[in-house]
């Protein structure tokens, strides 16, 4: 069910998310220009979604749930999907 490099990579790039995440939400407080502010929020609200994506596709590969942990986190994943991809199509 679950190769540990695809595991390890995914914890790797969920880790650059978060700091990725931090240091734009850092630069959009410091960003008095109203569109620039918008952009760099938008810009850190994806982010956060892809983070919080990996995370549950890491949930997903995890070998050690049994069936009812997998498939609640399969669930929760396709959710996110979902969610990520009805805000990106809502965006102009």
């Amino acid at each position: 069910m679950a190769n540990p490099e695809l595991r390890g990579e995914a914890l790797a790039w969920q880790q650059v998310l978060h700091l990725v995440h931090a240091q734009m939400a850092n630069l959009a407080d410091k960003t008095r220009d109203h569109l620039g502010r918008a952009a760099l929020d938008l810009t850190t609200a994806y982010i956060n979604s892809a983070e919080k994506i990996l995370q549950a596709l890491d949930d997903v590969r995890d070998p050690r749930q049994g069936e009812y942990g997998h498939t609640a986190s399969v669930r929760h994943l396709t959710d996110r999907i979902g969610r990520a991809n009805r805000a990106l199509r809502a965006e102009p």
